[in-house]
């Protein structure tokens, strides 16, 4: 149920010298509506013209996680305990779309896109106003979604009990904690959270780091 059929792209063009040597016709149009900054597309079949019989199987991983994991580090040195809790996922995709960000980070998605000073095969969106052929489904969109992150983490001290004695308490134990504090993706550099759902990226409020610093005292 989690499969999606659409074109091969081939990165964006990056000059008119590379839609003039194409060799098939991209836009039923003998690639006259083509510039630098739209998708490139593949001929799978190698027919001289894209079309219907190009469409294969895109995202093929889904965007659903294949795989889920997580582990548990509890270390403790004298009077040092340390925990943390990290989590991912892999063997998905998420799927950008072109509305993914325009709530939260509008100039950062206009800065990604391809532009005359962004010239890059890779950018995230194709050229403003581009040809229709850019809004073929394609595998342009899905960008790899997995990652690692350290969920939890805690780091404590616990005074030597001389040292509570002469201040009269029985315990201390001074730590810091902290939640998402590490995130290792590519989707990232898209200001998108790996654990967005598909498309929504830019409706997903994403996961909060916390920072704080304590002292757990007994007396």
């Amino acid at each position: 149920s989690d499969r999606q059929f659409g074109y091969i792209s081939d990165g964006l063009f990056t000059s008119q010298e590379e839609i003039d040597n194409l060799d098939f016709d991209q836009d039923n149009k003998q690639n006259t509506s083509l510039r630098p900054g739209d998708i490139r597309y593949v001929d799978v079949n190698g027919d001289k013209v894209l079309d219907w019989k190009d469409q294969v199987e895109i995202g093929k991983l889904g965007t659903m996680p294949h795989w889920m994991y997580g582990f548990n580090v509890n270390l403790k040195y004298k009077n040092v305990d340390l925990t943390a809790l990290f989590q991912g996922a892999f063997g998905y995709s998420n799927y950008m779309s072109l509305w993914h960000n325009t709530l939260s980070y509008p100039q950062e998605l206009f800065d990604l896109r391809w532009s005359e000073n962004n010239n890059v095969a890779d950018a995230l969106y194709p050229r403003l106003g581009g040809a229709v052929t850019n809004g073929y489904m394609s595998d342009y969109y899905y960008k790899k979604a997995g990652y690692l992150r350290l969920k939890s983490f805690t780091i404590g001290y616990n005074l030597p009990k001389e040292l509570c004695t002469k201040l009269f308490i029985q315990q201390c134990r001074i730590y810091f904690a902290g939640t998402n504090l590490l995130t290792f993706d590519k989707l990232g550099k898209y200001h998108i959270d790996p654990e967005a759902p598909s498309g929504q990226g830019g409706f997903y409020y994403p996961q909060q780091k916390t920072l704080s610093v304590g002292i757990n005292l007994s007396f």
